[in-house]
């Protein structure tokens, strides 16, 4: 027999015995019983639970005792103490209810020889009657608020402070010749100038100022060339505003001039009014808006609609408004 053969035999046998030998130990341990397997509990004990207790309420009409003696209870919180029967239930009001309700809990009987739980005082109501439950706390309902006073509107016509005016004040002076050569001097620069008689400290005097101008460019320019050529002298820009009583004239607004025109609806010193007015008309298919303006007596909102190019384009806006809203206004140049 050749030797290779031979040694893959000695190796099959030695294999197999090893199998047959080693195997079956790893069953070992089922054959016998178990023993080679360890088993783990993970169970969670289960919380402890409190033990309960059991109540019985009395729902009906309190049945006269036969055997126990009858204990006698009393209810604070009214005009006085009232006996109480040992078969009544007794109510008690919770302390930090509302007021308009009147929320209870009826309490257990009270045990033979002990006094029944006291109904905690509660201002208004009448003492507890035994047997029934509480009547709801009759407190007095908080009055409502007063209503906030509603602002005073000032009925003003439409072309209030619709122009406005701005002049260079240049002082007061009670040296009426030093007045008069000031004012000459200021007009050698172009710059018209006018005078207003007025008292101080009970002697006439002489207001000298520059303007009036349409807008403010003009008139701080003007300043500007006064403050150059007399700068000893105090230039100050001052806003003034008119009252239109009818349509402002094409004359105001010179062809060469920048500038358009608008239709004044109203002056008012509430700005919630002015608004109101102008959301009513921009609901109606209109450019309206408020502006304001700085008057003696305060501020003042315009509510105004434009502007138009033209004169005449503002006229036709203002017949328009007229005829959808039935609101006048006063046309005026935009400034």
């Amino acid at each position: 027999m050749d030797a290779r053969l031979k040694q893959r035999l000695v190796g099959a046998a030695v294999l197999l015995a090893l199998i047959v030998i080693v195997v079956p130990m790893f069953f070992s341990g089922h054959e016998q019983g178990g023993s080679a397997t360890t088993s783990v509990s993970l169970g969670i004990p289960a919380q402890p639970q409190p033990p309960q207790q059991s109540k019985t309420f009395a729902l009906g009409a309190p049945t006269p005792a036969t055997s126990a003696p009858k204990a006698s209870a009393t209810t604070v919180g009214g005009a006085g103490a009232q006996p109480a029967t040992t078969g009544a239930m007794p109510t008690v009001t919770i302390p930090g209810a509302p007021a308009d309700v009147g929320s209870t809990t009826a309490l257990p009987r009270p045990a033979p020889g002990m006094p029944a739980p006291a109904q905690a005082p509660a201002s208004g109501n009448p003492p507890a009657t035994p047997g029934a439950v509480s009547a709801a706390t009759h407190a007095a309902t908080p009055a409502a608020p007063a209503a906030a006073p509603r602002p005073t509107v000032t009925t003003l016509p439409p072309g209030t402070a619709a122009q406005l005016r701005y002049i260079v004040s240049l002082g007061a002076y009670t040296d009426l010749g030093n007045a008069r050569a000031l004012a000459g001097r200021v007009r050698k620069l172009g710059v018209p100038v006018g005078e207003q008689a007025l008292r101080v400290a009970g002697k006439p005097a002489l207001r000298i100022y520059a303007g009036p101008y349409a807008n403010r460019a003009l008139a701080e320019a003007a300043r500007l060339r006064i403050h150059a050529a007399e700068p000893r002298t105090t230039a100050v820009l001052v806003a003034q505003s008119t009252t239109l009583q009818a349509d402002q004239p094409a004359a105001d607004l010179p062809a060469g001039r920048a500038g358009g025109w608008v239709v004044q609806l109203g002056a008012f010193d509430n700005p919630a009014t002015a608004d109101s007015l102008k959301t009513r008309v921009f609901a109606a298919g209109f450019p309206a808006y408020t502006d304001t303006i700085h008057v003696a007596s305060g501020t003042l909102w315009r509510v105004r609609v434009g502007p138009e190019a033209s004169r005449d384009g503002a006229l036709a806006l203002r017949a328009q408004i007229k005829a959808k809203l039935g609101q006048d206004g006063i046309v005026a140049v935009a400034h």
